[in-house]
């Protein structure tokens, strides 16, 4: 009778494990960053429509679409430069569970005030 196959170490398992995560963990945050760009992109054509009156001329909405895309690519450039910089990521890192914090008690709040509303 043959003898059962051996078995890997645990840790040659898990290190195979681990870089089978690493690469398709980049396809997954691609696909992450595109998702929040579709919905990045929708939210700003939803304020334009919203903020656009229906019988203002051509040129006036394409200016107001324009200037949202400016002012969009200006805000994400800043989030961009101010968080690629090494003392604002330890800043935020030590202060991002007072902010995870807050920001579950407001929803708690407006949740809360929802369940009351009704």
């Amino acid at each position: 009778m043959a003898e059962p196959p051996q078995r890997a170490s645990g840790h040659a398992c898990t290190h195979g494990l681990r870089a089978k995560q690493r690469r398709r963990s980049v396809p997954a945050r691609a696909r992450d960053q595109s998702q929040q760009s579709k919905i990045a992109l929708a939210y700003y054509l939803s304020l334009l429509v919203a903020s656009a009156a229906p019988d203002a001329p051509l040129w006036l909405r394409m200016a107001g679409g324009a200037g949202m895309a400016a002012i969009s690519l200006g805000w994400y450039l800043l989030l961009a430069w101010t968080f690629s910089r090494a003392p604002m990521q330890r800043l935020y890192r030590r202060v991002q569970p007072a902010i995870a914090g807050g920001t579950g008690l407001l929803m708690v709040g407006f949740g809360l005030a929802l369940i009351f509303a009704l």
